[in-house]
């Protein structure tokens, strides 16, 4: 299984033998909800940088918790 995700406007595959299967359907079940919605949503913190770290630099995933933490673009306050 292989998700493709956007990162600088450019897409980058994210491979089910590197990270857990059910963290892959989460962040896939996240954007696919969001694009329903026409919301613009990003990944952040330690899910985030595990995910940079592994993809772009080989390191091995260093987590400590197992929480994903998912921010909403929204384009001013009454939007909010």
């Amino acid at each position: 299984m292989t998700n493709t995700y956007y990162l600088d406007s450019n897409n980058y595959d994210l491979d089910s033998n590197n990270y857990d299967s059910l963290l892959l359907k989460l962040i896939e079940t996240i954007q696919r909800t969001a694009d329903q919605h026409t919301l613009s949503i990003f990944l952040l913190g330690a899910t985030a940088r595990d995910i940079v770290m592994t993809t772009f630099h080989g390191a091995a995933q260093q987590r400590a918790t197992l929480d994903v933490d998912f921010g909403i673009c929204v384009s001013d306050w009454k939007a909010f």
